[in-house]
């Protein structure tokens, strides 16, 4: 039986793979898409993180651009 892995701290302003992907609460493909339109993904090496203002910024100019 696998473990389920545990879903890092949302709060923080750079985010794991497991936690951005529940973050944004989509599939893999979409969420590497948003990521790198957003400008999000940060490299650290083999390290990657992805920036939580970028993120949001961009869903909030995306959500503001279907309305009306």
């Amino acid at each position: 039986m696998q473990r389920t892995k545990a879903v890092g701290n949302t709060d923080g302003i750079l985010l794991d793979r497991p936690t951005y992907y529940s973050y944004i609460n989509c599939g893999t493909h979409t969420a590497e898409r948003i990521a790198e339109k957003a400008g999000a993904k940060r490299k650290f090496g083999r390290l990657v993180r992805y920036y939580r203002p970028a993120i949001d910024e961009y869903l909030a100019n995306m959500n503001r651009c279907t309305e009306g």
